[in-house]
């Protein structure tokens, strides 16, 4: 049920991609590389491994041989860290105008107080 919901979000969030690099587009992106690594994750550890194991074990053996199951992980967190980078950035580009100089796409989450040392000078 996640898989399919995660896909509907995934796929419902689209039509904001029309205007490439606006705060709205960093955002989609976000909203969309998260859901669609939430649900390959899933699609891989709660269908395909499951039916590869239990039809095809020596298949399975070899795979799991191969990534340990840690591997594609790192990749799905890989994926993920894509979309951190389009949230952090949309939360940016909300800053207003005369403030964004100031700073970091990737101290912009500490808006408007800030951490001392993340903040531009």
């Amino acid at each position: 049920m996640t898989i399919v919901g995660m896909t509907c979000l995934a796929w419902g969030y689209r039509h904001a991609l029309a205007v490439r690099g606006t705060a709205t587009w960093h955002f989609t992106m976000s909203m969309m590389v998260l859901a669609t690594t939430f649900s390959l994750r899933r699609v891989y550890w709660d269908v395909v491994a499951p039916i590869v194991r239990h039809r095809w074990p020596e298949t399975w053996a070899e795979i799991f041989a191969i990534h340990g199951g840690t591997n594609i992980n790192i990749l799905f967190n890989l994926v993920a860290l894509m979309a951190i980078y389009h949230g952090l950035k949309a939360r940016w580009l909300l800053l207003p105008d005369d403030e964004r100089a100031r700073w970091h796409w990737w101290s912009a989450w500490t808006h408007p107080d800030g951490i001392y040392f993340l903040r531009r000078r």
